[in-house]
This record gives C-alpha cells, structure tokens and sequence, in this order.
C-alpha cells in the first residue's frame, strides 16, 4: 500500500511523480490510493488538470494524444491482465520512428493482448502471453513479439513492406529466423497463413516490395536461368545483384520506392553498374513505377536480351 498523502502540494507533487513513471496516464485507484480524495479528483478534472478516460483511468493535462498515449490508456484500463502489442509496443518502447518499424503507421488504433473483448479502443489480439517488460506502468511485448503480431494481422501490403524493411535492416537470416519460430507457435491461429507467405518470400529472396514484383513477373511470364542475391567478383570489389542472368551476363537491377534517398548510395550504385559494363555485363534498371504501371514493357525488355 502506498503512503497517503495530505497537502495541496504534496498532493499535486504526488500526481505528477506518478504521472511522470507512466507516460501521463494513470488508474483512478492509484490516485486514491495516495490519499487523494475522489471529489478532489473530480474538482481536477472539471477544471481541466486531469483528462477522464471512463471511469478508470486519468491523464495529465498536457500529455500528448499519440499512439504511445492512447496505447497506454488502453492498457491501464484493463489492468494487469493486458499486454501492448504490435505498433502499440513500438510506440511505447520509443521505436515506432526508426527502421525498420519506420513504415508503419503512427495514427493506428491501440494494440492489446487481453483474453477477452472488452468495451476500449483499442484492437484487441488473442494470443498466449509473449515476453514482456513493464515500461511506463504497463506490460509491453518485446519488440520480437511485436513484429510477428504487426506481420500476421496487419493488412497484406502493409506487412509485405514491413517485412521486406526488416530483412533489409536486420538481415534476411535473422527475419526468417524469426518467421519461422512463429509459424510452429501460432500454427492454426489467425494470422499464421499471411506469416507463412512472407516467409516463403523472404526464401525466394527478395530484399524488397519492388524485387518481390519482379521475380513474380518473370515466373508468371515463363522467363527461367535467373538467380537473385547473385554475387559477382569485380576487379576491385564483390557485387550482389538483385537480379542476375549469369549466362546471359544480364544484371537487373530494382530501384524501389525509397531505395535512393541517400546521396551515398546513389552514388555506389553508378560507380558499381560503370564496373559491372566493364567487365563485360549488360545492366538493365527499373523503378518501382516501371514494375507497378510498365509490367509488360519491363518484360519484354529483359527477354529481348536473353538468348533462349
């Protein structure tokens, strides 16, 4: 039991210390529980000090309406049986802005692990308990089982991007590490069809959206001899080519949809395709507004040089 406290300003020294460990948001009983009287509470709220979420759960005035609040808010609400998941946990664990979780979008609803419905805002995901830690007052899923519950209940397109950003970031082995483990735990459950997909994908080996485009268009049109990840030795340096035609010594290469943002990189990729025509290759590039809008020139293009 917490100490109780008397003291206007001992009293709103206390709420905002609280407040302060987690993230703004905070139970009703706690609050009680420090010695605050309910009609005190209500006087705060009419006021405009503290921000009533139901009965159960108040935020300080000032505390941002984000996903990291909301998420919390949810989560206080049911009490300890919940778990943040998803973009939720990202968001809580301060690594919704960063790669690879970059590509998700901050404005979805709150994510819970709860085992049964209940009357919040927030999507509520029905799963045994995955490792977690309490941050900010509240029991967050690690980012591991984070990502799987993002990969296997997010729309299609939008997991297919996350998972292609992960491999690119974190490496392909570890994803589909990773992949793979879940597809033996969440066998049968929701969910685990679409993880199955993604790892069949990241087997096939595309690093990205746009590669994965283009290895389905060349199965679809009949097109065979080609190898992706395909390494080659320069004269001062190795090259890994998204798409390569060794027998042919034709080179695709796959600019996606955010590749070449950096001057760096854009720069290698030129010095690399000078290096790759000197050693006697033929290097096609396409964007990803080729492959969604050019499907059948980029096609005709590659076969027209192919031999067989």
């Amino acid at each position: 039991m917490a100490p109780r406290i008397s003291g206007a300003v001992a009293l709103d020294r206390a709420v905002f210390e609280l407040a302060s460990h987690q993230g703004g948001v905070m139970r009703r009983s706690q609050l009680l529980e420090l010695g605050i009287p309910a009609r005190t509470l209500t006087r705060r709220v009419a006021a405009g000090m503290l921000s009533a979420h139901g009965r159960t759960v108040l935020t300080l005035v000032g505390t941002p309406d984000d996903l990291q609040t909301r998420s919390l808010i949810a989560a206080q609400g049911v009490g300890h049986p919940a778990i943040l998941t998803g973009p939720s946990a990202l968001a809580v664990r301060q690594r919704l802005h960063q790669p690879p979780w970059d590509v998700l979008d901050p404005g979805l609803e709150p994510w819970l692990i709860f085992p049964s419905r209940t009357r919040i805002g927030a999507r509520v995901v029905r799963r045994d308990p995955p490792p977690a830690n309490t941050i900010l007052g509240v029991r967050v899923a690690t980012e591991a089982a984070a990502m799987i519950d993002a990969l296997r209940l997010l729309p299609e397109p939008e997991a297919r991007q996350l998972c292609h950003r992960a491999a690119q970031v974190l490496g392909h082995a570890p994803v589909a590490e990773l992949l793979s483990a879940a597809n033996s735990e969440l066998s049968g459950r929701t969910g685990a069809a679409q993880l199955r997909l993604l790892a069949m994908e990241l087997h096939e080996g595309a690093h990205s959206e746009a590669e994965r485009r283009l290895i389905l268009l060349l199965k679809e049109s009949g097109i065979t001899g080609f190898l992706t990840n395909y390494k080659v030795r320069l004269r001062d340096r190795m090259a890994e080519l998204d798409v390569a035609f060794p027998e042919a010594r034709l080179a695709i290469e796959v600019d996606g949809m955010a590749w070449h943002t950096s001057p760096a990189r854009f720069q290698e990729d030129r010095s690399r395709q000078n290096a790759l025509i000197a050693e006697g290759w033929t290097v096609l590039r396409f964007t990803w507004i080729d492959l969604r809008d050019r499907p059948e020139r980029v096609v005709a293009q590659i076969a027209a040089l192919l031999p067989w």
